[in-house]
């Protein structure tokens, strides 16, 4: 009975002599994150390397100090690799293929003879002329623009708004911040297109966003962004895609799409993105 706690004392001995045999040796790193975003990149790092051995990171400013295995700081290295990488940019071809009618109403006086003036009297002939006249409106224009993978680009869409009171009144009532009447030298209206890469392609996120931009009053640059009503589709790299009429929205972007047209003008508008992929 007295030769058990011995056995218990050398397995005991065993499974220590083993676990110390086991574990592997550490060396400390010091590595620079080159621009990579450093908010949260310990946490990043200590998820994508497989729990094992004890692990070590400590972050200071754009240095990651780490004591780990060769295996681990293998990953590492692999991983800050590909985040220091540039992101890739994106060429996004946009059309915008426009249709409807616009009808142009007026009232005119022309002479029907000789005009006399004398005397600061005018005498003569004249008769009023109406104008009614319908034409069809049938455009296509396409813009090109290239932003990097997960940043903004933006492509103006009409030199002036016609309904920009009606607009900053939207904005004043579907938005906590209220910024109506803001004081404009002048704005136009802009599409902000955010193209983000998924994986290493060729699936491409993209986000359309309405803006409005341009100088207020003491000279200063503003933009208005409608974030709320941003359309977002997934396209191929090379591949054209549509985003519709907006007929989610079709209120807002029938006074936001007009693109200063004059008259009365009845268009719907088709956008189609075409993006591609720079190597």
């Amino acid at each position: 009975m007295k030769t058990l706690p011995r056995l218990f004392q050398t397995a005991a001995l065993l499974l220590l002599t083993a676990s110390v045999a086991a574990a592997k040796p550490q060396t400390l790193e010091i590595y620079s994150l080159c621009g990579a975003e450093s908010e949260g990149i310990t946490k990043v790092l200590q998820m994508m390397v497989p729990e094992g051995d004890q692990m070590e990171i400590k972050q200071a400013g754009q240095k990651l100090v780490v004591r780990a295995t060769a295996e681990q700081h293998r990953i590492i290295s692999d991983r800050l690799d590909e985040l220091c990488a540039p992101p890739r940019n994106v060429q996004i071809n946009v059309e915008f293929d426009t249709s409807g009618q616009s009808r142009e109403r007026g009232a005119g006086i022309r002479p029907t003879g000789p005009i006399n003036i004398r005397d600061g009297d005018v005498s003569g002939g004249f008769e009023v002329t109406l104008r009614n006249r319908s034409n069809t409106l049938d455009e296509n224009i396409t813009q090109m623009l290239v932003a990097s993978s997960g940043k903004q680009a933006s492509l103006r869409v009409g030199e002036r708004v016609p309904h920009l009171l009606w607009i900053e009144d939207y904005y004043g009532r579907h938005y906590r911040h209220r910024e109506v009447h803001v004081e404009w030298q002048d704005v136009g209206a802009f599409l902000a297109i955010e193209p983000t890469i998924i994986g290493t392609g060729p699936l491409i996120r993209i986000r359309v966003i309405p803006q409005l931009s341009g100088r207020l009053g003491n000279g200063k640059r503003h933009t208005i962004q409608f974030t709320e009503l941003a359309t977002e589709i997934v396209a191929c790299d090379g591949t054209p895609v549509s985003i519709g009429g907006f007929d989610e929205n079709k209120d807002f972007y029938s006074k936001f799409l007009v693109g200063g047209t004059g008259g009365n003008v009845s268009s719907i508008t088709q956008i189609t993105l075409t993006p591609k992929i720079l190597r």
